[in-house]
């Protein structure tokens, strides 16, 4: 796990940018993004299906960044798999965001790492920008209206339970 303080790298803007930038670490409960409506996007999906957030409305959404160069990515990936499993029915939609530059290292990703919930694809990064997101991993929490509950930048056992605790009051709400 890492330290709020330390700074981690963004590669996948890297190949666009045609650097890496260091960016600094942040947790954050309900976010800048907090209450605001989440940003509509149309990304390429897995196969020749399309993912929009707008068919997603009236379902509670964790929308997740992720990057097979990123190390924590990789336990948030198989936490947003068993949460999609087990709150499905009561109306959890879980969207992991791959926003590796080259398609074919998020492709082997999903090989190593099977998903069990909706997977769009950003190779510009511009939808985490959209979000606010500066660093990774990223999660954001969005209401069945449409609103961004949670937004969390990086990744520690807190930010897990935070999360927990709000999708559980999402879910419950109808």
């Amino acid at each position: 796990m890492s330290h709020p303080g330390r700074r981690r790298m963004l590669a996948g803007g890297a190949a666009l940018f045609g650097a890496a930038l260091l960016l600094p670490r942040r947790t954050q409960a309900g976010g800048r993004e907090a209450g605001r409506e989440a940003p509509a996007f149309d990304v390429e999906g897995v196969g020749s299906d399309r993912v929009r957030l707008a068919d997603l409305r009236g379902k509670v959404v964790l929308l997740h960044f992720w990057a097979s160069w990123c190390p924590d990515c990789q336990p948030l990936f198989d936490w947003a798999g068993d949460l999609q499993v087990a709150h499905a029915a009561q109306g959890l939609k879980v969207l992991g965001i791959g926003v590796d530059g080259r398609r074919a290292e998020a492709d082997a990703f999903l090989v190593q790492h099977a998903a069990r919930f909706l997977v769009g694809f950003d190779p510009s990064a511009r939808l985490p920008r959209s979000y606010g997101i500066d660093a990774m991993p990223a999660v954001l929490l969005i209401a069945r209206d449409g609103r961004v509950l949670q937004s969390v930048q990086g990744w520690t056992r807190a930010d897990r339970k935070r999360l927990e605790a709000a999708l559980a009051a999402a879910l419950a709400q109808r």
